[in-house]
């Protein structure tokens, strides 16, 4: 199972001489992706910050918790009603058998 990161990043903290621009035309930052040390308060397991290196100063300008995406959620229940299709050979490929439709 894959494991992603949600979180925050403050985009007031990060000072306007760090904001480059590609070949492109794209505005973009460099940053540093880290673990922290211990869990913050509120669950934060993982960090961005940007090095000033003109200034010498280090901008942490966001935080992490991991997500666990897919596979954890039990199957539903089928529909009332619901015969699953057995195979190709069937006459009847919709798998739906209801016939009291509103309309």
């Amino acid at each position: 199972m894959a494991q992603f990161y949600s979180g925050i990043i403050n985009l007031s903290k990060i000072p306007k001489e760090l904001i480059r621009e590609n070949r492109a035309g794209d505005k973009i930052i460099y940053v540093d992706f880290a673990e922290r040390r211990t869990p913050s308060a509120y669950g934060d397991t993982h960090y961005i910050k940007i090095y000033d290196a003109a200034n010498r100063q280090t901008h942490y300008i966001g935080d992490f918790r991991p997500r666990e995406i897919g596979g954890s959620a039990p199957a539903p229940s089928p529909a009332p009603n619901y015969k699953p299709m057995s195979g190709a050979d069937d006459d009847d490929q919709l798998a739906p058998q209801v016939d009291d439709l509103p309309f």
